[in-house]
Order: C-alpha cells, then sequence, then structure tokens
C-alpha cells in the first residue's frame, strides 16, 4: 500500500531564526525517493501558499495543506478552501488597532496587513523570510481569507489578552515562543485537513506519516498513524509524538523516514 507523508516547513525542514533558509539536499533527495516509490508527499503548514518559499516549492510535493487546515492542493488542483467569517475578519483587525499589533489576513495569493512601514511588521516579515507576497492596499471584506496572524509587541499580558479576547471566535496557534499567532477558523487544523485529504485520496490512517516541530502539529499527530517531532520541537509535541527524530539542523526529517523504512 502506498503511504502518505505531511510534513511541516518552518523548524522541520527549514529554520530560518538558525539560518536554514531553504531545504537541504538531503530533503530534496527525501521528497524526490518518497514519490519515486509511489508515496505521496504534502507540505504541511500554517502558511498561506503565497508565503511558501520557492525552495520548498521547489520540492514539488504531491499537495499542499495550508492554512493550517483550511486550504489544500492535489497536483496542482484546489480540493477545498475554508474562509473567514466577516465577523472574524473585523474583530482580528479591531484587536490589533487597539492594541497597535501588525494584523496579516491571508489569501492564497496575498497577504493584507495594516502597513508596511510598521516597525513590528518588518521584524516579522523578516523572520518569516518572504517579504514580497504581503499588501497594505487593495484589502475588502469580501476576500476569500483561509486564516490570519498577529504580531505583536513583547508583552507577556498583551499574549494573555490575544487568547481572552480572540480565543471564542477563533482557534489560536502561537509561535513557539515568539510573540505572534496563527489565527485559525474555528474548529479548522491540520489534523482536521489531513482527515479530508486521507478520504480523498482513499488512504488508511495506518498509512499516513507526519514530521512537525510546533504547537500547530498537535492536531496533526493525534490525525495520522504516525507523528514523528523534530528533536527541537515544543515539548507538548514530542508527548504527543510516536516518535522523536533528529534536529531540524541534523535532516531529522530525513533520518526519520529511514528509520521507518519509507525511503532507503
Amino acid at each position: 500500500m502506498r503511504k502518505i507523508v505531511f510534513v511541516d516547513i518552518d523548524g522541520t525542514i527549514i529554520d530560518c531564526s538558525r539560518g536554514l533558509h531553504k531545504p537541504t539536499l538531503a530533503t530534496e533527495e527525501s521528497f524526490r525517493k518518497l514519490k519515486e516509490e509511489g508515496n505521496l508527499v504534502f507540505i504541511a503548514s500554517g502558511r498561506a501558499k503565497c508565503l511558501v518559499p520557492e525552495s520548498v516549492k521547489a520540492l514539488k510535493p504531491s499537495g499542499y495543506l495550508l492554512a493550517n487546515g483550511a486550504y489544500a492542493e492535489i497536483d496542482g488542483k484546489v480540493i477545498f478552501s475554508e474562509t473567514m467569517s466577516k465577523d472574524v475578519k473585523r474583530r482580528i483587525i479591531a484587536f490589533a488597532d487597539r492594541n497597535d499589533c501588525a494584523y496579516y489576513l491571508e489569501t492564497a495569493d496575498a497577504i493584507y496587513t495594516r502597513d508596511l512601514d510598521l516597525p513590528l511588521h518588518k521584524k516579522f516579515a523578516q523572520a518569516w523570510d518572504v517579504c514580497n507576497c504581503y499588501r497594505d492596499d487593495g484589502y475588502h471584506e469580501d476576500l476569500g481569507i483561509n486564516i490570519g496572524m498577529l504580531a505583536i509587541r513583547d508583552d507577556d499580558l498583551l499574549v494573555d489578552r490575544v487568547y481572552e479576547e480572540l480565543l471564542p471566535y477563533v482557534n489560536i496557534n502561537r509561535h513557539g515562543s515568539m510573540y505572534s499567532f496563527d489565527i485559525n477558523i474555528k474548529g479548522m487544523s491540520k489534523g482536521e485537513g489531513i482527515k479530508k485529504i486521507l478520504d480523498v485520496l482513499n488512504i488508511a490512517k495506518e498509512d499516513s506519516f507526519a514530521f512537525g516541530d510546533g504547537y500547530n502539529d498537535i492536531e496533526m499527530f493525534e490525525t495520522v498513524g504516525k507523528g514523528i517531532a523534530v528533536q527541537n520541537a515544543v515539548d507538548e509535541l514530542k508527548e504527543v509524538a510516536a516518535d522523536i527524530t533528529m534536529d531540524v539542523s541534523d535532516d531529522g526529517f530525513t533520518h526519520g523516514l529511514k528509520k521507518y523504512r519509507l525511503i532507503k
């Protein structure tokens, strides 16, 4: 039976915060070998399509599960795209305006923010290593927004306020220890997206694997047959992982694939 592998981007096959700005040659080879064996490999990320680095797209995955489960493609064809309500979008913008935050409302093609000159935005955009998809014009409420983000000042009290004011309306995943968050459609997660993909492709849960490092990978690990955390993953993900592989900087993804004989 063919297998399907879901792999996160940030902290799992690249790590911009530590200077790993593109997949290694070992990762490139692993993608090629997986597909040569007749298996499927999906990028599974909180990023919108436009925020996926070109170096990751060059891996030519079988498909994408993006926006933390709200958007998916298989062989270049969109199979689902869930979007936010107008009320939720208004609440995100209002919170950002009240608290002087940078907000991001993301489609597959562009990311809309308040002000490209905002120092907080410049810091955030640099950290994510992709700047050409951000816009501070052209936003309107009828745009199909798959996911949002917030970047806030380094203030733990404001972190609490993010959850207190927005959690009743959205799901929230913090970006590790950073002062930024994915703002997800209520009920959306990588896990829910994977369920849809497995159903469309008629692949059994036991034939599915996932690799990740962050809080937004927890539901993914709880959904697949085997979730494998890289060594640099957050403790909460390691607790639900079936196994822990090597650090992202040591090609943990490739080592995990070889351990479970998904590639030679």
